[in-house]
């Protein structure tokens, strides 16, 4: 299969490692080239095959609408797909870019859902195709049972409790996973929360917590403390970055959020513990 490689510029590391991570999980074959900035990239644009730019704007040396400038204005690269990862969503960000010859426009914060489908728009704009193979997010339980937990009105046997909206979550009842088996807390600030685990690998989280005033922010730090009961597994305050926040709604009156966790603990001992926790579920 052909390579199929992606430019991913900024100047923010933990940008290029979540997109990285995330690419790397859903189009087969990708090749991710990283840059700290425009000058950077025009390096790795001299030397490397390059098949589609995911870039910043606010950058040192060379930022990102300059890269795009100088990239529209070489033979070499004028016909490069671009796409603009950016946390500037002004309408004036957005025209200067469309002028500037953009293929695509991102808001951060940005799931890999929503990146990847971006990718794969703007090159069937172009005549072009790459294979996919996005993983689907694992559920710890329905969302319906994750809410009645949550609010401690779970009922095993009643399946009319909550409707159940987010059915490409949650259709395939007969795929859900043991992550029942996990209880976690969330704290942040001076809140300690429950929440319940969607997604857990040695690189993040998926988790769902009640809808509070005091509730994290993207790029807010937080904690995560897992416990697995059989077998006896414990994982104390893993250290993380919120990447991304949805908003969930429920029938009843409570409203929920669901945190894109990405851990940033380096303790070996703790990576060890969740490493067992996650072979044990």
């Amino acid at each position: 299969m052909t390579k199929f490689n992606v430019l991913v510029v900024d100047d923010a590391n933990f940008i290029r490692e979540f997109t990285r991570r995330g690419l790397t999980s859903s189009i087969p074959n990708v090749v991710v080239l990283e840059a700290v900035n425009g000058r950077h990239a025009q390096d790795i644009l001299a030397k490397k095959p390059v098949d589609i730019v995911l870039c910043d704007w606010e950058m040192p040396e060379v930022d990102g609408h300059e890269l795009l400038s100088w990239i529209r204005s070489d033979d070499r690269f004028h016909n490069l797909p671009f796409i603009m990862v950016t946390s500037r969503g002004e309408k004036s960000y957005v025209v200067s870019a469309v002028r500037a010859g953009i293929d695509g426009y991102i808001v951060k914060p940005f799931t890999i859902d929503i990146l990847v489908s971006k990718i794969h728009e703007t090159l069937a704009r172009r005549g072009r195709t790459i294979a996919s193979e996005t993983k689907a997010i694992s559920t710890a339980h329905p969302f319906s049972e994750s809410v009645a937990i949550l609010t401690n009105s779970y009922k095993k046997n009643d399946k009319e409790t909550y409707e159940v909206k987010e059915t490409s979550e949650v259709e395939d009842r007969g795929s859900r996973n043991l992550l029942s088996r996990v209880s976690a807390q969330l704290r942040y600030s001076s809140r300690v929360v429950r929440c319940i685990v969607q997604r857990l690998d040695l690189g993040g989280s998926v988790v769902i917590i009640p809808q509070e005033e005091s509730s994290p922010a993207i790029m807010d730090q937080v904690v995560l403390a897992l416990t697995l009961d059989s077998p006896t597994l414990h994982v104390k305050d893993i250290n993380a970055v919120v990447n991304a926040i949805d908003a969930i709604e429920s029938r009843n009156e409570t409203r929920f959020k669901r945190l894109t966790l990405r851990f940033v603990d380096e303790d070996p001992k703790k990576q060890a513990a969740l490493s067992r926790l996650i072979t044990s579920v």
